[in-house]
């Protein structure tokens, strides 16, 4: 609908689709260790009244270039969101059973927020027959999130000068969102001059940023951490997450259950959502005496065995991916409440912000090389056993190396 009413060609709705994705990944860290250095109420703030002005300009856009602009600007502001919500969460729970559930909860609403998202704005597309109905539902909802925000308690004062790490800050986020962008036009062939162009442009910031990095007094990511098991555990969990998890629940519903099953866009996501609800409900009753890691274990071996069992789809057709997408949703919740705690708990409590923007970092970059293998996976005839089994796999294996490489001692 929106490439018909404003005349775009196939690299633009590809931009339309991608930018948002690649605007966030690449600015989650930085904008994780902003918030750190200047406080994160302010900075979730930023991101909710960011989300509500950027969402009204796609609204209001009158052509694509200025609708991918404000696509990618609401990337910016949805990573201001993700590190700033789990950055308060950390300042106002103390550890144990309570951040746990409270991390829990704030991980199941990310997920949520990921499938049912674009359910509720297609319906408000479907009902109000126009697409720039849905930006605006965005931009109400972001805009009642920002007056919620701006009655927290205002951030502790901080001793001493703030210091934030500019150009550490600006080469990550070149070389991850040129990685990213990378990534994803290699689903079109990785072969192509401007996939190899980009991952170059990708090695070289990255390698800036590491040498930059190396002379600095407080680096955006402490090179210890590189060391610390819990850091380890969360980082190498969320990429696990991103591969294994995300990577099919992105491409099941337009890849496979559409076209194999016929069902239409609303239904597929309805399906899918039976997923992200379970994720929701199970978060209300974390188990309170597992540590971080058994708990990111435990979830990685549920979700392993779920997807699994999504295989029945072979001989039932699409209800018999529901039992699958339950177990895989119980999976899911406690490696979604495992990782948020970890992200928080795994660094000192005044880079907690940094920690969650590391986390979901790593969780984008996972989600957009498994969503770039399981489109090769499935290939045209949408191989949906190959892609589970594939998935499954990573999964367990995930399981093993924090479960065993990374465990503590």
């Amino acid at each position: 609908m929106i490439a018909a009413d404003l005349g775009a060609d196939t690299r633009a709705v590809t931009w339309l689709l991608s930018g948002i994705s690649l605007s966030l990944g690449g600015a989650l860290l930085a904008v994780g260790a902003l918030a750190d250095a200047y406080g994160r109420r302010r900075t979730l703030l930023a991101g909710a009244v960011g989300l509500a002005v950027t969402e009204a300009a796609a609204a209001l856009a009158p052509g694509m270039g200025t609708l991918i602009a404000a696509r990618i600007a609401q990337g910016v502001a949805g990573a201001a969101l993700v590190v700033g919500g789990l950055g308060v969460i950390a300042a106002a729970v103390p550890p144990g059973s309570d951040r746990r559930r409270a991390t829990g909860w704030w991980g199941a609403s990310l997920g949520a927020g990921i499938l049912l998202g674009p359910l509720a704005t297609g319906a408000v597309t479907v009902l109000t027959g126009g697409w720039r109905a849905g930006f605006w539902l965005v931009a109400g909802a972001s805009t009642a999130l920002a007056v919620l925000v701006a009655a927290l308690p205002r951030d502790p004062v901080r001793a001493g000068p703030r210091r934030f790490d500019t150009a550490g800050a600006g080469l990550f986020a070149l070389g991850l969102t040129a990685l990213l962008a990378g990534v994803t036009e290699a689903r079109l062939g990785w072969g192509r001059p401007v996939v190899a162009g980009l991952l170059v442009v990708a090695a070289l910031a990255l390698v800036a940023f590491a040498r930059v990095e190396g002379r600095r007094a407080r680096p955006i990511v402490r090179p210890e951490l590189f060391r610390h098991r819990p850091f380890l555990q969360s980082v190498t969990g969320a990429v696990i997450t991103g591969l294994g998890v995300i990577s099919v629940m992105s491409t099941l519903s337009t890849t496979v259950v559409q076209p194999r099953f016929g069902l239409d866009g609303p239904g597929s996501a309805g399906l899918l959502a039976v997923w992200s609800f379970v994720v929701a409900l199970l978060a209300r009753r974390l188990p309170a005496g597992f540590t971080g890691r058994q708990q990111l274990v435990a979830g990685l071996l549920i979700t392993a065995s779920g997807l699994l069992g999504m295989l029945a789809v072979h001989v039932g057709g699409w209800p018999a991916l529901l039992p699958g997408l339950v177990v895989a949703g119980i999976g899911t919740g406690l490696v979604n409440a495992a990782l948020g705690e970890l992200a928080v708990s795994s660094v000192p409590p005044e880079s907690a912000a940094m920690g969650s923007g590391a986390n979901n970092t790593a969780r984008y970059l996972g989600a957009a090389v498994g969503i770039a293998a399981m489109t090769a996976v499935l290939g045209p005839a949408g191989r949906l056993e190959t892609g589970l089994l594939v998935a499954a796999a990573v999964t367990a294996a995930g399981a093993a190396i924090v479960g065993l490489a990374l465990r503590r001692g």
